[in-house]
């Protein structure tokens, strides 16, 4: 209930509420030699201390894989699909040639091709795409806690638009959902409706973004209590003599 209503412990909330107490509103985890200021969304994302990135890239693979195995369900076979790894790796990285794309272009979270399968694509040079195996859907997932995180994931998807673009003038039709997670757990309507879009039924729809939202809570939670074990010892080396 504190991370949903926001009612937990952040460096620049202590510092405005008792600035004599908690003079530095920075977080005092982060790698020198640029603190930032911590606030929700640098809390539960921007923070650069080892075990938070851990945590991020964990909650953030495991979003993707509530997205994809109902997907994966579904399709029996009859598609292609490349996602990021529930680790965080990127191995959307490995798309086949057959989807143009040019080389150092970010690519999303999830690449889903309804009409084709992987050896088709591994054969398109012999026998070039159809128009109607050329459809291609698009997933971004994003994780926001404040607005400077919402900027972050705004940037984050807007970097597909020149790839997309570049799909479109190859002939394919795309179909982009950029999916965003706030810190409570509540996921945009995109996320059903990418889902639906793939072939998975309403219900399982919902049932998937109801994962998301639980896993969500559940990571921040462990952000929450790491942060806290980080400063406790954090306090006990400063008071350490030795």
């Amino acid at each position: 209930m504190q991370i949903r209503w926001f009612q937990f412990f952040t460096r620049k909330r202590a510092h405005r509420l008792y600035p004599a107490k908690y003079p530095d509103p920075h977080c005092q985890l982060c790698a020198p030699p640029q603190p930032q200021e911590e606030t929700p969304g640098h809390y539960f994302g921007g923070c650069t201390h080892p075990l938070m990135r851990d945590v991020k890239c964990r909650r953030h693979g495991l979003t993707i894989m509530h997205l994809v195995r109902p997907i994966r369900a579904g399709s029996k076979g009859r598609c292609a699909l490349y996602h990021d790894s529930e680790l965080g790796d990127r191995t959307a990285r490995a798309l086949p040639a057959a989807i143009p794309r040019l080389p150092g272009q970010t690519l999303p979270d999830v690449v889903f091709l309804p009409n084709v399968e992987p050896i088709r694509l591994a054969t398109h040079a012999l026998s070039p795409l159809t128009p109607a195996e050329r459809t291609i859907v698009i997933m971004e997932v994003g994780h926001c806690g404040d607005s400077a995180m919402a900027d972050k994931v705004s940037t984050k998807i807007g970097d597909h638009e020149s790839w997309m673009d570049d799909l479109v003038a190859a002939g394919w039709t795309v179909h982009f959902f950029p999916i965003v997670v706030s810190h409570s757990g509540l996921v945009t309507n995109t996320a059903a409706a990418a889902l639906e879009h793939c072939g998975v039924a309403a219900a399982g729809a919902t049932a998937a973004v109801r994962r998301i939202a639980r896993s969500t809570l559940a990571y921040n939670t462990k952000f929450r209590n790491n942060r806290r074990k980080l400063y406790s010892m954090l306090d006990e080396h400063s008071h350490d003599p030795g």
